[in-house]
């Protein structure tokens, strides 16, 4: 069961206005949605992964390997995570 109880309280999740969330924009529109770069050193391999939670319904058009622009950066997606519950984690690549 989703800890929301409606669309109204998941929207409030990705307010840009007085949230964390940014707007991202791909080839069929845009969505909010919060950007996480964080830096990872897991095995000694060091680097960022980046990712985006955003609403499942807000990128139902958007594919592995389409275009994400976030914050003026392009980055590739590389996975689509559906959690069953209305939120979604795109796993993305830098460009």
């Amino acid at each position: 069961m989703p800890w929301w109880d409606d669309s109204t309280e998941l929207a409030n999740f990705f307010d840009t206005a007085e949230g964390y969330a940014v707007t991202a924009t791909f080839t069929d529109g845009s969505a909010d949605l919060i950007f996480d770069n964080a830096f990872a050193d897991d095995l000694n391999i060091k680097g960022t992964l980046p990712l985006a939670t955003c609403s499942t319904a807000a990128v139902s058009t958007v594919a592995e390997g389409d275009t994400i622009t976030i914050d003026g950066s392009g980055y590739t997606v590389q996975e689509k995570k559906s959690d069953g519950t209305g939120v979604s984690v795109l796993v993305l690549s830098s460009q």
